[in-house]
């Protein structure tokens, strides 16, 4: 999955894999914990008032990471 939001991309991987590209090179890239939340993720949402995350899982869990 792939988010935009002003001048960077945010690839969300499956397996839990995030990076952050700036000005197309990689700013940050980070992994979650496999106990962050169970299953794969299937969808996400970037909250830009709070500049959080919305993660959702192919379980049907629900979290907000910062």
């Amino acid at each position: 999955m792939i988010l935009a939001y002003r001048n960077q991309l945010f690839s969300v991987h499956s397996s839990g894999r995030i990076k952050v590209y700036d000005d197309l090179e990689v700013k940050l890239e980070t992994k979650l914990k496999s106990d962050s939340i169970s299953g794969s993720l299937t969808s996400v949402a970037f909250l830009p008032n709070n500049k959080m995350f919305l993660f959702g899982s192919s379980t049907g869990h629900i979290r907000l990471f910062c």
